[in-house]
């Protein structure tokens, strides 16, 4: 019973929050009559953005893997990038870096030490970004007082701090053979900050990383404020932003299926400062989940099957 526990962890407690969220639902069902007269054109819309946030996880994936001289066409690596948001949304986060990591390694010999590099460098990236970003938000915000506020505030803060520190960290080559476990440790992490030096060396690379971050930004901006109108919800363009900046940073601590119940309990303990009520969190999460497996659905089903993938 204990293995079958541990085994299937995730499985049971998203059940857990799809169960809560559903008596919730039943018990204040009035509160949800606006998913009724959704416009589908909102929806498609929404789609589009997601489709095109599947496409720029590619560029990212084609341009972070060239300073290890690894080559892949923009199609190829939309297609990875397909599959690993497929596995985000059926598992935990961790699915979808598991398969970049081991298809990158058999169809292109690219290293752990390599891919952990670039995965490492896409999270500082990804941090820096979107802390200036939501801290310039929560400037703007109407309320500005109260415990939420600060709390964001300081995690922002010191996010965007500790991020730009670690960029310039170097960790020293082990002087000894990795094999006891501190030095294998200190091996990893010293191919990792080398290879995030091999990335931040090339200016124009950079450049172009952190475009494609700020364009993703920008969508995750549209799919919030496309939900927001769909649902009829009006709330200020600082509120949408750091809204969209939570959403995504949410995946982080992604620990259910689809992120299930995370995303909704870090909004409902942000709704005072991106004012908005639980059932207005939830029916743009009804709306969010949806559309996002119905795009994935689609994309799978017209450019993900490929017989080379079958063997990852």
């Amino acid at each position: 019973m204990i293995e079958f526990l541990k085994d299937n962890a995730q499985k049971i407690l998203g059940l857990v929050v799809v169960i809560a969220f559903s008596v919730y639902f039943i018990f204040n069902i009035e509160s949800f009559k606006p998913l009724l007269s959704v416009k589908p054109l909102y929806l498609f819309l929404v789609a589009i953005c997601y489709a095109l946030i599947v496409f720029t996880n590619g560029l990212f994936i084609k341009y972070v893997i060239e300073p290890f001289k690894k080559n892949i066409s923009v199609q190829e690596a939309t297609r990875v990038s397909l599959l690993s948001s497929i596995g985000n949304f059926f598992a935990s986060s961790g699915a979808g870096l598991g398969f970049r990591a081991v298809y990158l390694k058999k169809k292109h010999n690219l290293r752990y030490q390599d891919y952990m590099a670039t995965v490492y460098g896409n999270y500082l990236l990804i941090f820096i970004c979107n802390s200036v970003i939501a801290l310039l938000g929560l400037l703007f915000v109407k309320r500005k007082d109260g415990p939420v506020y600060l709390t964001l505030a300081l995690l922002f803060l010191s996010l965007l701090v500790v991020s730009i520190a670690l960029c310039f960290v170097k960790v020293p080559a082990a002087k000894k053979k990795p094999k006891q476990l501190i030095h294998r440790v200190f091996y990893v992490l010293h191919e990792m900050t080398t290879g995030w030096n091999r990335i931040v060396r090339n200016s124009r690379l950079l450049m172009h990383l952190c475009l494609v971050i700020i364009i993703q930004i920008m969508l995750s901006f549209c799919v919030a404020w496309l939900e927001l109108r769909a649902l009829s919800i009006r709330i200020g363009w600082a509120e949408i932003m750091l809204l969209s900046i939570l959403g995504s940073m949410s995946i982080f601590v992604s620990i259910t299926p689809a992120n299930i119940g995370v995303k909704e309990l870090i909004f409902i303990f942000t709704a005072t400062t991106i004012g908005l009520t639980t059932p207005d969190i939830l029916s743009v999460s009804i709306i969010d989940r949806g559309v996002l497996f119905s795009t994935l659905v689609i994309l799978w089903i017209f450019f993900g099957r490929n017989k080379e993938y079958k063997n990852v």
